[in-house]
């Protein structure tokens, strides 16, 4: 009888991770849909406050980095997510901070346009760049948070030239 109930406690374990993750799937994959919708607002307009919500503070201080590159330069980018493919999603229980952890390897292919700041023209267009990204998010009171991406590789499949003055 003991072994019996020892094994129905197993099984519900595992059931119960499968169910978890199946719940929890959709969920990660629509912030980081949302996440590389207003990451490219951010970086048009200047401002990541859209992403409130949505990352960590360490993820903001990142952002905050790389906008702060781009101003230096006198550049804006503009980006536009042509297609994204969701390789792997894993999910684990990190024991040291008690947090739930997901990291997730993306395909993503954008177009990219870098601008002139003083003058708007183009100085650098990017046509079907694809990125192998990975993403680090945790959940923080029942939300899931990005706090780290990573492009783990970058290649250009149709075009990367300099801007044509348009």
């Amino acid at each position: 009888m003991m072994k019996k109930l020892g094994v129905l406690i197993v099984l519900l374990a595992v059931a119960g991770c499968v169910s978890n993750k199946e719940d929890e799937m959709p969920r990660v994959k629509d912030v980081i849909l949302r996440y590389n919708h207003l990451l490219a607002e951010g970086y048009a307009s200047f401002d990541m406050r859209g992403l409130s919500g949505l990352i960590t503070p360490n993820q903001a201080a990142r952002l905050d980095h790389r906008l702060m590159g781009l101003k230096m330069a006198k550049k804006r980018m503009d980006t536009r997510l042509e297609n994204i493919e969701f390789l792997k999603v894993t999910f684990k229980n990190d024991k040291i901070t008690k947090q739930r952890i997901a990291t997730v390897r993306t395909r993503e292919t954008w177009d990219i346009r870098y601008a002139d700041l003083n003058n708007g023209r183009t100085v650098k267009k990017m046509d079907g760049a694809v990125y192998l990204i990975l993403y680090s998010l945790q959940r923080k009171d029942e939300k899931w948070l990005i706090d780290n991406d990573t492009v783990m590789e970058e290649k250009s499949d149709r075009s990367m030239r300099p801007g044509d003055g348009d």
